[in-house]
């Protein structure tokens, strides 16, 4: 039987290493067929966000060209040939970590953040291609010697390099964007903090004629400062939306599979007392990792609920 990916959030990892994979890759037709330029998925946690923005990385990415890891998967049925797949350079990058609860600590963090993310871009350092100034901005990024200024503008000027070069505009994918939020601020501090993550944001997405489209994620839509028009023209997709709605979580069928697969059919009602009871648009949706349930289940608690975030279906089934 297949290792369960239990804690890997990286699609090429789950591929690669032949692990079981719930097939999600219907998302990627229905971002390329109903095209929108600013995409937002809000879900709450432990729902596979990160795992399916990492999919779509392996999908649309350049760098990844020649790759087999979506054989036999929905997308390849829909799409034998498409001229999209991994014909983009990509911009990935993610908040997660910046919850420090202060402006200085959340700078200082995402200032090495944004390095990290030029360094695998490191080729653009010396092209050609790029104007001097340019690459100029791109090596104090690199170095952490940036104004704030230029730290703020780093994305959107990180697009406009990468189409100089590739001739081709980027795709910029943004995992958990409110993260940095998640803690208690005094007011001022989560006033520059927002102000400054929103400019950030604004210019790489909004107005932005270097970025192909671009798909966010995160618990709920990042807050905006007062009298701030900020990421307005982005579409978000919640718990409401019709579209999409099957594919974060797991449904019911993929739960059924889940337990046969594994030779435990037997385990289905169990496992649909301890991790269903959503509803995404208008599919009913299990979490993977959710213990919220069991008061009203008729099944106990099981030892590790104490001081844990959850566990698993996969625990249940080999319970």
């Amino acid at each position: 039987m297949r290792e369960i990916p239990v804690g890997v959030h990286d699609f090429i990892e789950i591929r690669e290493s032949d692990m079981y994979y719930v097939d999600k890759t219907e998302l990627i037709d229905v971002i390329l067929s109903g095209f929108c330029k600013v995409i937002l998925f809000a879900r709450p946690r432990h729902f596979g966000k990160s795992v399916n923005l990492s999919m779509l990385d392996a999908y649309l990415n350049m760098e990844y060209a020649g790759n087999t890891w979506f054989d036999g998967l929905y997308i390849s049925r829909k799409r034998p040939d498409d001229p999209l797949k991994n014909s983009f350079p990509v911009i990935r990058f993610d908040l997660r970590g910046l919850d420090v609860g202060n402006f200085e600590g959340f700078i200082v963090k995402l200032r090495r953040k944004i390095s990290e993310l030029y360094r695998h871009h490191g080729h653009l350092r010396d092209s050609d291609k790029v104007p001097y100034t340019y690459r100029d901005r791109f090596r104090r990024i690199i170095d952490g010697t940036s104004t704030d200024a230029e730290l703020s503008f780093s994305i959107m000027h990180l697009s406009q390099m990468l189409l100089m070069h590739h001739g081709r505009k980027p795709v910029i994918l943004i995992d958990d964007c409110d993260d940095p939020f998640k803690v208690v601020y005094d007011e001022a501090d989560l006033r520059r903090t927002m102000t400054f993550l929103n400019r950030m944001l604004s210019d790489a997405l909004k107005g932005n004629d270097s970025m192909y489209f671009a798909i966010m994620t995160g618990v709920m839509r990042m807050p905006e400062p007062e009298y701030s028009a900020g990421l307005n023209n982005i579409f978000v997709n919640n718990i409401f939306s019709n579209e999409s709605d099957e594919m974060f979580g797991f449904t019911s069928e993929e739960v059924r599979n889940l337990c046969s697969d594994y030779g435990h059919p037997e385990k289905y009602d169990e496992a649909r007392q301890w991790y269903d009871g959503y509803v995404f648009g208008n599919a009913e949706i299990y979490n993977p990792w959710s213990v919220l349930n069991y008061v009203d289940s008729g099944f106990e608690p099981k030892e590790y609920w104490a001081g844990t975030s959850g566990n698993s279906i996969i625990d249940t089934l080999l319970s």
